[in-house]
């Protein structure tokens, strides 16, 4: 789908994020937040060749935290963003795809602690610019998780 058109979106959607090995990950389209979030546990920034990388984990599936995902990135920008809740945090941000229905495009997330919150990753309003709508009555309008689909890499959406 080209990044033109214009694509309807439910509130929750599943999406994948390939370059992190994240093939279906339920996502909160939040047209309040400004960022995209990701919720990532043992945040650890460190440095290869001079540049500054991060390594987290990820529990892809909040249903069952046994699945977890080592991830590592660039760490492209480090940013104090203000959480729901009113706090501010330096989190670090990356860049990775998204792949959302048909749609891929690359976006920035930033990492953190989002383990009480609904589901792990937060699409923001920078991500959805200027073509993606978000219907607030539905949910997975792009697709439903099959039963019995994991977060196997071999699986998608």
């Amino acid at each position: 789908m080209k990044r033109d058109e214009t694509l309807i979106v439910g509130w929750r959607e599943w999406v994948s994020l390939p370059e992190l090995d994240l093939p279906i990950i339920k996502a909160k389209m939040d047209t309040g937040a400004k960022t995209s979030s990701l919720h990532a546990a043992n945040i650890e920034v460190f440095s290869r060749n001079g540049s500054d990388f991060v390594r987290f984990e990820v529990h892809p599936d909040e249903d069952d935290l046994s699945v977890t995902r080592l991830c590592e990135a660039m760490v492209i920008d480090k940013r104090i963003v203000k959480s729901t809740c009113g706090e501010r945090e330096m989190r670090p941000f990356i860049r990775t795809m998204l792949h959302l229905g048909k749609r891929c495009m690359e976006i920035e997330l930033n990492l953190t602690n989002r383990e009480h919150m609904g589901v792990p990753i937060l699409i923001g309003r920078e991500a959805m610019m200027p073509d993606i709508l978000v219907n607030p009555s539905k949910i997975f309008m792009l697709g439903k998780r099959k039963t019995g689909q994991s977060t196997n890499i071999n699986q998608s959406i």
